[in-house]
């Protein structure tokens, strides 16, 4: 396997990841105490397919986005084998410059990290922790202070990963009235 940059001609290519997961958990906020919410695990009904809307898995036209998002980001990265892609990385720090969605709060030298997937069938093999590893290394590098990420409610198998590779659990979005698959856990990870 080999890390390496994308190539901005080389998007189309994020489609032959296959970022898919099933889970039988979800997470969920708890009001327990109206002024103390937490957020907590809950075992589902059944078990649930997942398949996160990046990198092209929803259609491989849909990977295209990527290159007009290009530069958006500092670092793209992909682990290949056999001329495979079966992972992607992309992130970039946030700026106060830039425009966010109302109520967006920048905390200074923050690193995003946008998006990330390793192929179903490479789950297990480190490409995951090979991938984040360099971002860590990257976010040391140009001088910020801390990753951060959002995952759905339904990502449990990924906040566990991430939960693995020294992040915590720093927040979540849960707005009034919104549908379950637009809440969003808030994770961080500080060197």
């Amino acid at each position: 396997m080999i890390i390496r940059n994308l190539d901005i001609s080389e998007c189309a290519r994020l489609a032959e990841i296959d970022p898919s997961f099933e889970t039988s958990q979800i997470y969920q906020v708890t009001k327990s105490k109206p002024a103390e919410p937490y957020i907590e695990r809950v075992e589902c009904d059944s078990v649930q397919f997942v398949m996160p809307p990046i990198f092209g898995s929803t259609s491989p036209s849909a990977a295209l986005r990527y290159e007009d998002e290009f530069d958006r980001y500092d670092l793209f990265l992909v682990a290949e084998e056999d001329d495979r892609i079966i992972g992607a990385v992309c992130s970039t720090p946030l700026t106060q410059e830039a425009s966010y969605p109302p109520g967006c709060v920048v905390m200074p030298r923050e690193y995003l990290l946008a998006a990330f997937a390793v192929d179903r069938g490479k789950r297990g093999q480190k490409v995951g922790v090979a991938l984040l590893d360099r971002v860590k290394d990257h976010c040391k590098e140009i001088g910020c202070s801390f990753i951060s990420l959002w995952a759905g409610f339904d990502y449990v198998p990924a906040v566990d990963f991430y939960i693995s590779q020294g992040f915590v659990i720093s927040g979540w979005l849960e707005p009034p009235g919104c549908r379950f698959d637009q809440c969003r856990i808030y994770l961080t990870w500080h060197p």
